[in-house]
């Protein structure tokens, strides 16, 4: 099934509008003066199609993981339910000065009815949990192996990377390759090093289940897909990530909510770029990243742009993040207007 937008205008329904909080929700329907404040919980979720029946398209923020249960409730009851740009609620908490869950709420239902939701479909949010478990478990490995290869510095003369093969060695307790300097606490940290590689190896098993997961899952026939550069995994991450990009309505927004676009700084007359804002999702900054580092190799319109850039004088790190914002924009526009990629 592919991850496509689903538009239809819904006659007599109700839109409901939910704040989620870690233990209670606030729910109104739009148009309505009735604001109901329930616990998160199943006897909650009940109490809110109680309230407002079924006929209705349920708008949820798109935060953190506790609305979760409430989406997986409400779909197996039947009910649509659409999770909404957290960019969008945070700019009218800035605007309105103070925040309301109450207000909240009544902006999320407002939000649903003129179409920035996207439908929540099963495979999407079990891809997105997956990526998610696969970022997390990412970051575990690096921090063990930044950790080991810091201790194994501090009591050899060691120098090179971590492939499988030494790791097994290292979880095994076999440090005969290393040249040791003979410290009083070498054996202390040792030990610690033989732990943490026995960690970092179950570490790599799991990550690669996941991946094998994310591969399975993935809905290979996306138009992004058509992008070169855009593999099953940083693909994977952006489509969990964004959901759906008709919430983008240009290129320029999505580029922000990427955390890519870059940050001017005025200084009198004088006008300069300071780096991107990074404000964004870092899940999809990450992507993008490593996607332009691909796509600098083999798509033929980033390798031309990164030519272009270079001759500018963009080098190492800055030209890497130049180019994942232009590999941005494309995604953007073929998944926005669902045209495979041409060039």
């Amino acid at each position: 099934m592919r991850m496509t937008d689903i538009r239809v205008v819904h006659v007599g329904m109700k839109f409901v509008g939910v704040d989620v909080a870690k233990h209670v929700l606030v729910a109104c329907a739009l148009g309505e003066d009735r604001v109901i404040v329930v616990e998160n919980n199943e006897e909650g979720y009940e109490k809110i199609l109680q309230t407002f029946g079924t006929n209705i398209i349920v708008g949820i923020e798109n935060t953190g993981i506790y609305h979760i249960p409430l989406i997986e409730y409400l779909t197996k009851r039947g009910i649509e339910v659409r999770t909404l740009n957290p960019l969008e609620i945070s700019r009218m908490k800035g605007i309105r000065g103070k925040k309301s869950d109450n207000i909240d709420a009544k902006n999320i239902a407002t939000q649903i009815m003129i179409g920035s939701g996207c439908k929540v479909v099963e495979h999407a949010r079990r891809l997105k949990e997956l990526v998610s478990r696969y970022w997390f478990l990412r970051s575990m490995q690096i921090r063990l192996q930044n950790r080991i290869i810091r201790d194994l510095d501090l009591v050899s003369s060691y120098e090179g990377g971590l492939n499988k093969g030494f790791v097994e060695q290292l979880a095994n307790g076999d440090f005969s390759s290393l040249r040791l300097r003979g410290l009083s606490f070498e054996d202390v940290v040792l030990e610690d090093v033989r732990v943490m590689a026995l960690e970092l190896l179950r570490v790599m098993e799991l990550k690669r289940r996941v991946e094998e997961e994310i591969a399975a899952v993935v809905p290979r026939d996306h138009v992004i897909f058509t992008v070169p550069g855009i593999g099953p995994l940083t693909g994977a991450m952006i489509l969990a990530r964004v959901g759906d990009v008709k919430r983008f309505p240009s290129p320029g927004k999505f580029v922000a909510y990427c955390g890519l676009d870059p940050v001017v700084v005025r200084s009198g007359a004088s006008v300069a770029s300071g780096g991107i804002s990074k404000r964004g999702d870092r899940v999809l900054r990450t992507a993008f990243y490593l996607a332009a580092l691909s796509g600098m190799r083999v798509n033929p319109l980033i390798k031309d742009y990164a030519a272009f850039k270079r001759s500018r004088g963009f080098r190492g790190r800055e030209l890497v993040v130049v180019c994942a914002r232009k590999l941005a924009r494309v995604v953007w526009a073929v998944w926005y207007k669902n045209e495979p990629f041409k060039y």
